[in-house]
């Protein structure tokens, strides 16, 4: 399997939570009502109660997109 992403990817993801990753998760929770205690009538508008714990992270590229424009299979 491949992970197709552009180049400087990993380099302008990893920046962007290092600046701006704890205010988006101070967003997420008011957000998503991630704090808000769990009722059978309530609906939730974000992924609250589809994610049971574990682990966030960041898979490398295994393909980095290194011109402009290029061609080639995805899927065969």
């Amino acid at each position: 399997m491949q992970i197709i992403a552009p180049r400087d990817f990993m380099q302008h993801t990893i920046s962007e939570n290092v600046y701006a990753g704890n205010a988006m998760n101070r967003r997420l929770f008011y957000q998503y009502g991630v704090l808000l205690p769990a009722s059978p009538t309530a609906t939730s508008a974000g992924p609250r109660h589809e994610r049971r714990g574990g682990t966030a992270g960041l898979i490398a590229p295994t393909r980095v997109i290194e011109k402009d424009i290029e061609e080639f299979e995805v899927d065969a």
